[in-house]
């Protein structure tokens, strides 16, 4: 039989518990029922995906969080549910994947503006002003930098989907030049917006008055 190797990841905004991983092979952005997956994600995110050696490194990676999943940092039910992404990585062989609302940003930019994901890593970087890649385990040791990007992740989430949530109800209806408002019209305003609050973003990543709320 064709060998296997397997993906190690961690979903997190904080450590997601209950969260499950797919390997979109036919890139569509979307898990099919014929797609490797993993089961439910542990309490510290962990979850683990077997490919065929010969896919490895070629496809996104996409984790469906429900609204039951578990949030380590809070210990509650994350209440809504949301969608992560990684990109695909390049590498060859069993890998670690981290999946994160940093990490679906830049595949975002990636699809949106065309740009190489090393290029779409760079410059979420740039404007958020972190200090570690946006594709970093950001839980993997305690520092500043690690601090600032999970502050940031989570602020990226709520973001995208505060945008969402206030967008959904055009759906459907039509738009100034006549066109019908599709839900991927909506996704790419709410996308173009929350970009341009990066910066904003990235200043409240490290802004006391912010990261003390709950």
């Amino acid at each position: 039989p064709p060998a296997s190797v397997t993906i190690s990841g961690i979903a997190a905004d904080g450590p997601l518990q209950g969260a499950s991983a797919c390997y979109d092979l036919n890139d569509n952005k979307a898990c099919d029922d014929t797609e490797p997956k993993s089961a439910a994600s542990d309490a510290d995110g962990k979850f683990t995906i077997s490919v065929l050696a010969t896919d490895a490194g070629k496809h996104r990676v996409i984790v469906s969080v429900p609204a039951t999943a578990i949030d380590k940092d809070t210990g509650a039910a994350v209440g809504t549910a949301f969608t992560l992404v990684a990109p695909a990585s390049g590498a060859a062989g069993a890998q670690s994947i981290f999946v994160s609302p940093l990490t679906t940003l830049v595949q975002q930019q990636m699809d949106a503006s065309g740009q190489t994901v090393v290029q779409s890593n760079d410059f979420i970087k740039a404007q958020l002003g972190l200090g570690v890649a946006p594709l970093s385990d950001f839980t993997a040791a305690t520092s500043a930098d690690n601090a600032r990007a999970a502050n940031a992740a989570k602020l990226v989430l709520q973001a995208q989907r505060q945008q969402a949530a206030a967008l959904a109800s055009a759906v459907g209806q039509t738009d100034v030049s006549g066109a019908v408002i599709t839900q991927a019209d909506l996704d790419k305003a709410a996308l173009t917006r929350v970009i341009d609050a990066l910066p904003s973003i990235g200043a409240a990543a490290v802004d006391p008055a912010v990261t003390a709320l709950t």
